[in-house]
């Protein structure tokens, strides 16, 4: 994690990920965006990696779109951090649509990082009900999204009317 990877940096982890070994990389902190294409394209359904942290790799819902269906198909697969990568959930479209199709699929997931994605309360109520879809998920972290975190100590009718409807789909 944040060591600076530049397109030479990503062909030593494309070859390293592409010998069949590697069971979880952390790319966090490096700015992968314009070479996730290259990354997803070295996994397939058997490689054995089951753990994934792209968390403040500048990922966008085009670039995610391109990882998460080969993800997807990755038997055994427990773990993704998205953490940190603001375009996610503030661009539109968002990145939300992706996770609620994908996510189901990823049968194995057990944990996914969300934190700090500029989430807002209706994404992540939107996000939740797809979550019981994804039978083996046991953790889920959304903290650090500033919508999500000001909505704890809600003031007016309304925000606290928005804080029951986001903590009753949670």
């Amino acid at each position: 994690a944040h060591n600076s990877l530049d397109a030479d940096g990503i062909k030593h982890v494309v070859r390293y990920l592409s010998g069949g070994f590697c069971e979880g990389l952390d790319l966090g902190g490096n700015d992968i965006n314009e070479h996730i294409e290259t990354l997803a394209g070295c996994l397939d359904e058997h490689h054995p990696i089951w753990a994934l942290s792209l968390s403040d790799c500048n990922l966008t819902p085009s670039s995610l779109g391109k990882m998460l269906p080969v993800i997807a198909k990755l038997k055994g697969f427990r773990f993704i951090d998205l953490s940190h990568n603001q375009e996610l959930f503030q661009t539109k479209p968002s990145a939300l649509g992706l996770l609620r199709r994908y996510l189901p699929k990823l049968e194995d997931l057990k944990r996914i990082h969300l934190q700090d994605v500029n989430m807002s309360s209706e994404q992540a109520i939107a996000l939740v009900e797809v979550l019981p879809e994804t039978h083996s998920l046991a953790h889920v972290n959304l903290l650090g999204n500033n919508e999500l975190v000001k909505l704890a100590d809600a003031k007016t009718e309304e925000a606290q009317e928005e804080a029951c409807a986001l903590y009753a789909s949670l």
